[in-house]
């Protein structure tokens, strides 16, 4: 008593962890999701465009980085 952790069985939650190490494929990192910020602003950096274009293109195009870099080289080429 006194040590603040809990010992009994009954009062300790198992939790999972939020990456499953085990699988690791990298299947998401040919995408970009439209729903992460920083995933958002890291393309846009990279590829020389702004946040909102890059979400515009999403749009447009869908959320294949492939295609995604190759419309914003179009797009930096328009101007």
């Amino acid at each position: 008593m006194g040590s603040g952790v809990a010992t009994d069985p009954k009062l300790i939650r198992r939790t999972r962890c939020a990456d499953d190490k085990s699988k690791r494929d990298f299947r998401d990192r040919n995408r970009v999701s439209a729903d992460e910020d920083y995933e958002v602003d890291y393309f846009a950096r990279e590829n020389g465009v702004t946040i909102e274009q890059v979400r515009e293109l999403i749009k447009a195009n869908g959320n294949d980085r492939e295609a995604l870099i190759e419309a914003a080289r179009v797009l930096r080429e328009r101007k």
